[in-house]
């Protein structure tokens, strides 16, 4: 009897960095681990976080910022677009990984593991207290330099 592998999720956002997407998700006290990527930091759920609650939680706290949540759950990928806390359409999984860094589309498949990549910040060892100073302190570096 073979184990079936846990759904991995993953919320693709537009957040800068990964330490204030983490910061984010610790205020809101979801468990994920946050990803850097050029394309904008990413969530992916620790084991038995709802990947919708993120998705829902995320979107609602920055209302302007669309999100895209994408679900492999045994070979079966999905593609949802959340904007202010609500699904508001699904897209093709492979649209979406089209122009995705390589890594991401081998994290969904299983291939890579969360912990071996780059630059990846653990929401769940952040302090409430930690995570409101880091919101600020990116707050602050976003006004002094918008680029």
């Amino acid at each position: 009897m073979t184990q079936e592998a846990p759904p991995v999720t993953v919320l693709l956002t537009q957040v800068a960095t990964a330490e204030a997407l983490a910061a984010a998700c610790a205020m809101s006290g979801m468990k994920v681990w946050a990803v850097e990527s050029p394309i904008g930091a990413y969530a992916v759920t620790q084991p038995r976080q709802d990947g919708q609650q993120l998705a829902a939680s995320l979107t609602a706290l920055a209302k302007q910022a669309p999100a895209i949540l994408i679900t492999n759950a045994q070979g079966h990928m999905t593609a949802e677009q959340w904007e202010g806390g609500q699904k508001i359409g699904t897209l093709p999984p492979a649209l979406v990984l089209d122009g995705a860094p390589h890594e991401l589309e081998d994290l969904l498949l299983g291939q890579v593991d969360v912990a071996t990549l780059d630059g990846v910040v653990d929401a769940a060892k952040i302090s409430r207290f930690k995570a409101m100073r880091m919101l600020a302190k990116s707050a602050r570096q976003y006004k002094a330099d918008p680029s």
